[in-house]
């Protein structure tokens, strides 16, 4: 192979190998950003009413969400703070249970209850 041909040919597939990479990115990164996030803690017995209604109403068959427990993965607890503080709320009162819905946050058994009643 000559040496201008395979120059194009390693630029193409780096630019290939580029994409691929930005794609796998963009979907790490993004996979909470369009969609309803539940943010929850195995110790929370609001947290707990609210996986009652869910199991109850057979919610996870008819809304798509994400359920991400915060007490134990501090990835998902800074995904929440990150998701409130966007939202305008006191980091200092967060709690669960929490919900995102893409644009807009629920805090508290109430209000999460009322997302999902709403969308039902």
């Amino acid at each position: 192979m000559e040496k201008g041909t395979r120059n194009v040919v390693l630029a193409v597939v780096g630019s290939i190998l580029a994409l691929v990479a930005a794609w796998a990115l963009l979907i790490r990164t993004d996979s909470t950003n369009n969609s309803v996030v539940f943010y929850y803690s195995d110790t929370c017995p609001h947290c707990a009413n609210v996986e009652k209604y869910i199991s109850e109403k057979k919610v996870e068959e008819k809304i798509k969400f994400v359920k991400k427990e915060v007490s134990k993965d501090q990835r998902n607890a800074t995904e929440m703070a990150k998701r409130a503080a966007d939202c305008g709320l006191d980091q200092q009162t967060l709690g669960v249970p929490f919900l995102f819905d893409g644009q807009k946050c629920y805090e508290g058994e109430d209000d999460v209850i009322n997302f999902f009643s709403s969308k039902l």
